[in-house]
């Protein structure tokens, strides 16, 4: 598919989840003491599992969880999983997103950020938790810039902080869903030399996107 026409395909497709509005009603301690039950539970890595995730637990160290820094990642993510993987669900404007929990280093609950003069108008600041300082990235700016309006700006409530990896970054996102398993065919995977190679293809069943955290730390970090 050429590059122009899979990028509007895949506008169409954030524009019309846009309008979709979240019908779940639950506290943030409740959701975020039902996601830190599922990370154990999935087993992400020894420290994960068997300890409270909290700031000292979460590391930077980007070799600890496989994440590239410096360059691009050489297999794909459909080639770095095995056949089964647990993925977490997570929500932002109206979009769902999921995350292989063999990517994630944790969740975090947001906190004041602290602002980044300088830096890429999608990193919203700095979150310290404890001795750590995680870049902060606005999600839906990154995710559909073409939709992102001061409107939709001003509509976000980011509640939680999604942290890739090991890794000083984290995306901000308003509503936690749950984990679920999946199979490397319950998804569609995309050609990553596209628009969006962060976007390793779409969980079919729940038509969502499907995040390759090595590859969007590597772009974070080319682009910052």
């Amino acid at each position: 598919m050429p590059e122009s026409k899979e990028s509007d395909l895949l506008s169409s497709y954030f524009s019309a989840l846009t309008s979709i509005q979240s019908t779940e009603s639950e506290t943030d301690k409740e959701a975020l003491s039902r996601a830190e039950k599922l990370l154990k539970q999935a087993s992400v890595s020894a420290d994960l599992s068997d300890k409270e995730l909290d700031s000292k637990d979460i590391g930077t160290s980007a070799e600890t969880m496989g994440i590239q820094l410096v360059s691009a990642p050489e297999l794909s993510l459909e080639k770095r999983l095995p056949s089964t993987f647990q993925a977490l669900f997570f929500e932002v404007a109206g979009i769902k997103l999921a995350i292989p929990l063999v990517e994630l280093g944790g969740i975090h609950e947001m906190k004041k950020l602290t602002p980044l003069p300088g830096k890429a108008d999608w990193v919203l600041g700095v979150l310290i938790k404890g001795s750590e300082k995680l870049n902060c990235i606005d999600t839906a700016k990154w995710v559909m810039p073409e939709r992102y309006t001061q409107q939709l700006a001003d509509s976000l409530q980011y509640s939680y902080a999604v942290q890739l990896g090991k890794t000083p970054w984290v995306l901000a996102c308003e509503a936690l869903k749950d984990t679920e398993e999946l199979s490397i065919t319950d998804i569609k995977w995309r050609d990553q030399t596209g628009s969006r190679p962060w976007l390793a293809g779409m969980v079919k069943e729940k038509m969502c996107a499907l995040i390759d955290a090595e590859k969007l730390v590597w772009l974070l970090t080319q682009k910052s």
